[in-house]
């Protein structure tokens, strides 16, 4: 049996817990959906495809990022719930004043070996920080004390009396709401916000440093560079010389060094 500090929620007709669970943990606990059933058809898939070629650079940023940061895995459980055991702190004083807010929030998820946990959301990081910790290959080794740090899980309940069909399809439209409509950001935010990219930087330190480029956002000036395209194309009316996005990929071809990519 295990034990999890955990927060009760619940969004629209899902009740769900975030579970504090240490990487050694996932790794042990959470399986993959074809690890946990037989049944292979169509339409029972509960994940989409594994893509090996996904694995090895989350890896790498695992094992080169020291501001390392993961979104929370989404998991489920076939063969029922864990039991829940609430932690009751409304008595505490100093939180009366939060006493409706907190009551039955707290607790404790206990997991047993009957229940069989599996990725609904995140396999693809799943998968690296199994590889990471499997010690099954001596030349791929984690970060010192990855195996103690945290990750935020979501576990998403069994709804009570529904059947193993009722559930699993339940799950995949949890699965469609999370991957089919997600929106990957743009191209222009990449460039914005990429902190890896060395030519992302290079062409954000071009327009903040350089005379020629830089623009302090007075609308009475005109910016060099359309900094809110999405493409490399220059929106009808705009003034700019080009966009952030044809920029960042000019950089990358005039700065290019083969001795770069080694």
């Amino acid at each position: 049996m295990q034990l999890f500090p955990a927060i009760k929620m619940k969004m629209g007709n899902w009740d769900y817990y975030s579970v504090k669970m240490k990487m050694s943990a996932v790794a042990s606990e959470i399986k993959f959906a074809s690890e946990v059933t037989d049944d292979v058809t169509l339409d029972k898939h509960l994940q989409r495809e594994l893509q090996e070629a996904r694995v090895g650079p989350i890896m790498d940023y695992i094992r080169t990022t020291d501001e390392r940061f993961f979104n929370s895995l989404v998991v489920a459980a076939l063969g029922g719930n864990p039991d829940w055991i609430d932690i009751d702190i409304a008595d505490n004083p100093e939180l009366n004043v939060f006493r409706r807010q907190i009551v039955d929030t707290f607790g404790v998820l206990s997991f047993d070996d009957s229940l069989k946990l599996f990725a609904l959301d995140g396999q693809h990081r799943l998968a690296s920080i199994k590889k990471l910790l499997d010690n099954k290959d001596a030349s791929v080794t984690p970060p010192p004390g990855f195996a103690d740090e945290e990750l935020n899980v979501i576990f998403v309940k069994q709804k009570d009396g529904t059947s193993t069909d009722e559930f699993i399809k339940a799950y995949r439209r949890v699965f469609s709401a999370l991957n089919r409509r997600a929106k990957g950001t743009s191209e222009a935010t990449n460039v914005i916000m990429d902190e890896d990219d060395r030519f992302a930087i290079v062409t954000r330190m071009m327009i903040a440093d350089n005379e020629f480029f830089k623009w302090n956002g007075d609308a009475e000036t005109n910016p060099k560079i359309d900094l809110k395209s999405s493409s490399g194309n220059i929106p009808q009316g705009s003034v700019a010389l080009t966009t952030l996005v044809t920029f960042y990929k000019l950089n990358i071809e005039l700065l290019w060094d083969n001795e770069l990519s080694s």
